[in-house]
């Protein structure tokens, strides 16, 4: 009988054993891919989808093995994923109007830990894109700068645009604004600009900004401008700053902002052709963005029905639509904000 119990009690403490050989194996948590991509993403054609994967229970000490593979069709423009996570992808003319299943996969010791997948719509659209753009490098606090209204890219028939931005007037004195290089070669005919501060005209919702106002065409007689149409990188509108002296300024910036409070705020009417048709907005982004897609992560969410955000919430995008008075109204402009940047000594 006792012989019988010390064999028992051999195969518990040998059960005991093999269960332990590996103690944290089983309870390992499982290496994951985190910070996933919506499953549908768009890019315009001949710009950049970039996306940062992440792993969830990762280990430092591991050397892990990032991999990424089209799915069903290769597309024609470059793919690919670095050792960090970081995918791109630039879709070339071919591959506009296309869409492109990605599968990213994630090794380590050559064993696949996970797998996960998502698609990119190559779009034909370009994207309509104004930006506020500090010529020069940063400056020394008490000097003058220039701020320009670039047309970053796409295609837009201008009959006339008003755009309005936000300053912080402690910082900033506005000396003078004009229309651009580009505009003024072309023979546009209207150009005027208004200064406004202590919150007029914004709801006490900016302390200051300046309106800019430009017509391609006045339409008075057999004189009509060469073109309404602009490069890309062409200057829209200038306006000089003188800025404070003040040293603390230094290392340090001040935000330039759009800024919508009606139906004409930062629009296009098209020209004698297409007066009906208003462009506006359809997305801000934060001066930190660097022109490439998904626009989520550097976007201000507070872009309230294409007409506003921040600087004037609430009861204006009622008032937005209704006092449109144009025939069709297109949410395209992606508007880019500024800052304009101090350096030290």
């Amino acid at each position: 009988m006792r012989y019988f119990s010390l064999i028992a009690l051999a195969l518990v403490v040998a059960f005991a054993c093999s269960c332990n050989d590996n103690p944290t194996e089983d309870n390992q948590p499982q290496l994951q891919i985190g910070t996933l991509p919506p499953l549908l993403n768009q890019v315009p054609t001949a710009h950049t989808f970039r996306h940062q994967f992440s792993l969830v229970n990762a280990d430092s000490a591991n050397t892990y093995v990032w991999q990424v593979w089209a799915v069903d069709q290769l597309p024609s423009g470059v793919f690919g994923i670095d050792q960090h996570g970081s995918f791109e992808f630039t879709p070339e003319e071919a591959d506009s109007g296309l869409t492109y299943g990605f599968r990213v996969r994630v090794l380590l010791d050559h064993k696949e830990q996970d797998v996960q997948e998502f698609s990119v719509e190559a779009t034909g659209t370009e994207p309509f894109v104004l930006r506020l753009l500090q010529s020069g490098q940063p400056l020394s606090p008490g000097s003058r700068v220039d701020v320009s209204v670039v047309k970053v890219s796409g295609e837009i028939d201008f009959g006339s645009v008003q755009l309005m931005f936000t300053y912080d007037p402690a910082v900033l004195t506005p000396i003078s604004a004009s229309l651009g290089i580009a505009p003024l070669e072309c023979g546009w005919e209207y150009f005027t600009y208004r200064i406004f501060e202590n919150g007029e005209h914004c709801d006490s919702q900016c302390e200051a900004m300046i309106v800019l106002a430009a017509v391609s065409d006045v339409n008075n007689g057999s004189s009509h401008p060469e073109c309404a149409l602009l490069q890309d990188g062409s200057e829209l509108f200038r306006v000089t700053f003188d800025t404070s002296n003040d040293s603390t300024l230094e290392c340090t910036s001040t935000p330039l902002q759009f800024i919508w409070i009606d139906c004409s705020s930062n629009a296009v009417h098209g020209s004698r052709d297409h007066f009906e048709t208003l462009t506006v907005g359809s997305a801000v982004m934060t001066s930190e963005w660097d022109g490439s897609y998904p626009l989520d992560q550097y976007r201000i969410q507070r872009f309230d029905c294409d007409s506003t955000y921040d600087a004037s919430l609430s009861g204006w995008c009622e008032r937005y639509r209704s006092n449109c008075y144009a025939t069709e109204i297109v949410d395209r402009i992606i508007f880019w904000n500024a800052d304009v940047q101090f350096m030290g000594d």
